[in-house]
């Protein structure tokens, strides 16, 4: 939830209820009901006295602090030790170097997040957090081997993570990861055989683990994007639980053959890799119904056999007509939702007559 605070002239403004979504003065918390949860940001410590205002909260259940750059580490740990409710904590941008040691009170805290701080120590401080179940991390170059102690973790981001340790592998109840500008994934990466989403955006490492996706048979959805991929994996084809595919931004020229045994995926994302024709591979993912190509000029006929697609994202098919024509006889251009039809057209400056005869027998509307 993104909160949007306007620029109001008092100091005293500083918080936003998450329950109300009412923006809250320094006078009103003292009034909060137990169990509720408010959002701090941009305010320098010096207008409202952190520790001294939200230390009392001891009923609180979530904590969102945004932009707190002037909130010290004893200040932190004030605010945090009383805090043993506390289910959800955000601390974002708010330049810390270690981990709080008060954390460690917080026992009930389900998921945390610590967006844009470069944490080099107190990693101890997570262990006594047995219920947590989500956490992301953002800005830290290293991890230590002592992350893989949190063997309860289900749902984990890390961005900005240069080398992750090999002990990666041991949060075994993993079911979300999300990996973002990792340059040394590990090789245990396929012990995390209960993921269901993996998302692996700018990892340049990744044509040489790929073989070890092949073991995570219970994938939904993968991403591997800006991995500098020169074709589809071959592990991919193992995957056939997958509904959804991510392969954009690489620069893909074969392998494609590897996705024919995908036949319940319902979502394909080829663009920006530079694509010359529709994959013929394709044909074979029947189960299709939003795909995303980008620029190529031709092979749309492979598209016929999807009857169940309904909107694709391929810019510029009315420079090849023939091709295009081909498209819109088949079953699949008939199935197409009509935003699609209709996207297709405008794109293309309303000059496809086939497609004006189609919205026409499909009784839409003419685009002005």
């Amino acid at each position: 939830m993104h909160i949007l605070f306007p620029c109001l002239p008092h100091a005293a403004l500083i918080a936003y209820s998450l329950a109300s979504q009412a923006l809250l003065v320094q006078e009103d918390l003292a009034a909060l009901p137990a169990g509720h949860a408010i959002a701090i940001r941009g305010y320098a410590v010096e207008q409202w006295a952190a520790p001294a205002v939200l230390a009392p909260l001891t009923t609180l259940t979530e904590l969102r602090l945004f932009r707190q750059a002037q909130l010290s580490g004893s200040q932190l740990e004030q605010i945090l030790q009383r805090l043993a409710q506390l289910r959800h904590l955000i601390i974002c941008d708010c330049q810390l170097a270690a981990i709080p040691a008060a954390l460690s009170c917080c026992t009930q805290l389900a998921s945390l997040s610590l967006d844009g701080s470069r944490l080099a120590a107190g990693w101890q401080h997570l262990q006594p957090l047995a219920q947590l179940q989500h956490l992301v991390l953002s800005g830290t170059d290293h991890l230590p081997a002592s992350l893989g102690q949190l063997t309860q973790l289900q749902h984990l981001v890390l961005s900005g993570t240069a080398h992750l340790p090999a002990s990666l592998g041991q949060l075994t109840q993993l079911q979300h990861l999300v990996l973002r500008g990792a340059a040394d994934l590990p090789a245990s990466l396929g012990q995390l055989t209960q993921l269901t989403h993996l998302e692996l955006e700018r990892c340049s490492n990744v044509p040489a683990v790929s073989h070890q996706l092949s073991a995570l048979h219970r994938l939904q959805s993968l991403q591997l994007s800006e991995c500098g991929l020169a074709e589809v994996p071959a592990a991919v084809s193992g995957l056939t639980a997958l509904t959804a595919l991510c392969l954009q931004h690489n620069r893909l020229a074969g392998g494609f053959d590897h996705l024919r045994p995908l036949v319940q995926l319902r979502q394909l994302h080829l663009q920006a890799n530079d694509l010359d024709e529709v994959p013929a591979a394709i044909s074979a993912l029947t189960a299709l119904q939003h795909l995303s190509l980008g620029y190529p000029a031709g092979g749309w006929q492979h598209l016929r056999p999807l009857a169940q697609l309904r909107s694709f994202d391929a810019l510029r098919c009315w420079d090849n007509a023939p091709d295009t024509r081909l498209l819109l006889a088949s079953e699949a251009a008939a199935n197409l939702h009509p935003a699609a039809v209709q996207r297709v057209l405008d794109e293309s400056g309303g000059d496809l007559p086939e497609l004006l005869d189609l919205l026409a027998q499909r009784s839409l509307p003419h685009p002005i």
